[in-house]
């Protein structure tokens, strides 16, 4: 489990993090194997820090062969 605190984050940062397009995070929105985005305003969204780092967490221990 992640420790980071939680927090917003908004689409430049998390595509900066996990190092993907637009594109393709939505399309893993649509297909349901990424969290989805926290409306934070009328026309803002967001995700949880804590669920985008939980959900790398899971992606690498997949590739190592541990999930």
């Amino acid at each position: 489990m992640n420790t980071e605190p939680n927090r917003f984050m908004r689409r430049p940062e998390v595509l900066a993090m996990l190092g993907v397009s637009s594109s393709t995070l939505y399309a893993l929105i649509r297909a349901r194997k990424f969290p989805p985005a926290v409306c934070i305003g009328d026309r803002a969204v967001a995700w949880s820090r804590r669920a985008v780092l939980e959900w790398a967490d899971r992606k690498i221990a997949e590739a190592d062969g541990v999930g």
